[in-house]
């Protein structure tokens, strides 16, 4: 692996604290600038630290929205916990990621079944 990856590697976990900026953590523990933080990330990563921000959000509204037990949940309080600027923003994440709507996704998902991937282990009876 190339060595200017590793600071990257290593500063993954500042991208699940919410309270953490990843680029100005990741440029202060590896002694970088954040545009040098930014411009490895778009190299190895192949997007930018606010696109994988903006991808892990959504995926978190969506395990969210999974786990409701509402038939229509509150959108507005769906964009306040996520910290979205306004529902506009939250639709438009949508639309980038599943090309549909929030009430079309709630609609589809209600009374199918659906998972999500975790991070835990894996079983050892799965196959690949």
């Amino acid at each position: 692996m190339d060595t200017a990856a590793q600071p990257l590697i290593d500063g993954e976990h500042y991208f699940y604290n919410p309270a953490t900026h990843p680029v100005k953590a990741i440029a202060s523990d590896a002694k970088l600038t954040e545009r040098t933080v930014q411009i490895r990330f778009q190299k190895y990563a192949g997007y930018s630290p606010k696109e994988l921000l903006r991808f892990l959000r959504f995926k978190m509204v969506i395990a969210q929205l999974i786990n409701t037990q509402e038939k229509m949940p509150d959108m507005f309080e769906i964009v306040t916990a996520f910290n979205y600027h306004d529902q506009s923003h939250l639709i438009k994440d949508f639309q980038q990621f599943l090309g549909t709507t929030p009430q079309q996704f709630i609609k589809d998902l209600k009374g199918k079944e659906f998972f999500t991937v975790g991070s835990g282990p894996r079983s050892p009876d799965v196959i690949e």
